[in-house]
């Protein structure tokens, strides 16, 4: 693929702001390596601070109308329906969605390691709300226009196995069990449409800012640019007929072609086969 291989695509990142003094997010990584390829890309977030920084750190491509900066809260059905129709009215129809937008507990003001009935009721609603909910609006809103492009990539970011079932994670677990459950079903659904469905999973504890609120030794986690070579890749027809599969950047091997990259991990969604176990948990200590 040449370095412009994603020119002419158009694509929505969820969890676009995460980027600030302390770290550089996942959201933001995608953000960057798909505007490196040639994307136009609309960048959603609930962070305007967050926003605001990611635009500024690409404000030739603010200017030129390759990225747009979006403020939408996805746990709203109506936020998430005006953003599209920004997104539609000042760049086009987008045929690449990343759900990568997602919060813990902690992201809410839980601290320590809470148990499943000591857990906030509106907390957990809400993170059901940013993992599953959000995500299921904004590929419903996004898909007819896919569906008539007849090609069209749905890429979430899910986590490993063992986090979806750690104790004290009863709301952040189960969030993105569904998730990946629904990229199973789309995936089906959506056969022989054009439109592909994959999972991209760092692979293990990442360095962002959500983890430095945690007091996690950054330097001991992934780096989130682990994720920017499989995300160019899953947003690429270089992965046309790839789908209703789980790809992990901790094992993406960037020496080789990506095609060749990708090829190494047959892991279906659903977990059936789970992949590779993940690091020691330096929360947990699992």
């Amino acid at each position: 693929m040449t370095s412009q291989h994603l020119a002419g695509t158009i694509a929505v990142v969820t969890g676009a702001g995460s980027l600030s003094e302390r770290a550089i997010g996942i959201g933001t990584v995608i953000v960057q390596h798909l505007l490196d390829a040639g994307a136009t890309v609309a960048g959603f977030d609930w962070n305007g601070e967050g926003l605001e920084r990611v635009a500024a750190a690409h404000s030739s491509e603010v200017q030129s109308g390759r990225f747009l900066p979006v403020r939408c809260d996805i746990s709203s059905r109506t936020d998430c329906a005006a953003a599209v129709e920004r997104v539609i009215t000042k760049i086009g129809i987008p045929t690449v969605l990343f759900n990568h937008a997602g919060i813990a507990e902690t992201d809410l003001g839980q601290t320590g390691l809470t148990r499943f009935w000591e857990t906030d009721y509106d907390r957990w609603e809400l993170v059901q709300r940013v993992n599953v909910f959000g995500p299921f609006v904004l590929t419903r809103l996004l898909l007819p226009g896919m569906i008539a492009n007849k090609w069209g990539r749905i890429i979430n970011t899910s986590t490993s196995f063992q986090t979806m079932m750690d104790k004290f994670r009863s709301g952040y677990g189960p969030s993105k069990a569904a998730l990946e459950a629904l990229a199973g079903i789309w995936a089906k659904e959506l056969q022989d449409t054009g439109v592909t469905v994959n999972c991209l999973i760092p692979g293990g504890m990442v360095a962002t800012n959500a983890t430095a609120r945690l007091g996690v030794d950054l330097s001991k986690l992934l780096k989130a640019e682990i994720m920017g070579p499989p995300a160019a890749w899953l947003a690429s027809r270089a992965s046309d007929g790839i789908t209703g599969r789980r790809f992990f950047a901790r094992v993406w091997d960037t020496a080789l072609d990506p095609s060749d990259a990708a090829a190494r991990q047959q892991y279906p969604i659903a977990w059936v086969d789970p992949g590779p176990r993940r690091p020691v948990d330096p929360l947990l200590g699992t």
